[in-house]
């Protein structure tokens, strides 16, 4: 397997289907991010000191981009597969690994588990309204569960073990039960977005 680069996220998880926006200030990293077709993993950063990253990440690819400034570009990400990664290696400050496997699931499709879902994500996020619940049942279960995943707030710890789990009617099942959880103890609370794209990650700078 050819080496691919690894995108450290700090306090942000990515979720397959997510399409996010970063800005980058280091040329280096984006030709790193371009080698393997423009595609790289992202994992979120445990331990910022020592750069220890989670073992398990998002295949992102990069769709988009534009140049702002000499060194400063934007580019449109968008996240495609579950991944686990092995070794974990670094090229100077930038790591990569030549060992990653794609989590590939079985697409399973429950109506009863995803009318129950939307019924729940639709309380405790006003802007699931009944357009944007019509256009979500038309998704696969998996589909439905990362995306109410990305844009719910929750702590970034148990985003990630929503992106670590295999098994997308598992991972429907342990968020009914967190929304209920949720709606149990603060009935009140509620949230208010204004689109379904998690909002863009902040800037990245890496000094060299």
């Amino acid at each position: 397997m050819s080496r691919i680069y690894i995108f450290p996220l700090i306090n942000v998880v990515l979720m397959p289907g997510n399409i996010v926006g970063i800005i980058i200030n280091d040329e280096k990293l984006l030709n790193n991010l371009s080698s393997h077709e423009r595609k790289f993993i992202a994992s979120l950063v445990k331990d910022e000191k020592k750069l220890e990253l989670n073992d398990y990440g998002c295949l992102c690819e990069i769709i988009g981009m534009q140049k702002l400034s000499k060194n400063t570009f934007i580019l449109q990400l968008k996240a495609s597969k579950r991944v686990k990664i092995g070794k974990i290696e670094f090229d100077d400050i930038y790591p990569f690994t030549e060992n990653y496997k794609v989590l590939e699931e079985n697409i399973e499709d429950d109506p009863i588990t995803k009318e129950k879902l939307l019924s729940l994500a639709q309380k405790y996020i006003p802007f699931l309204n009944y357009e944007n619940i019509s256009s979500l049942r038309d998704k696969d279960l998996c589909s439905l569960t990362d995306i109410i995943v990305s844009i719910m707030k929750a702590n970034i710890k148990i985003k990630q073990q929503f992106l670590e789990e295999p098994m997308c009617l598992i991972r429907a099942q342990k968020l009914i039960e967190l929304l209920e959880q949720i709606l149990k103890r603060w009935p009140g609370k509620i949230i208010i977005l204004k689109s379904f794209l998690p909002k863009p990650l902040p800037t990245t700078i890496y000094l060299t």
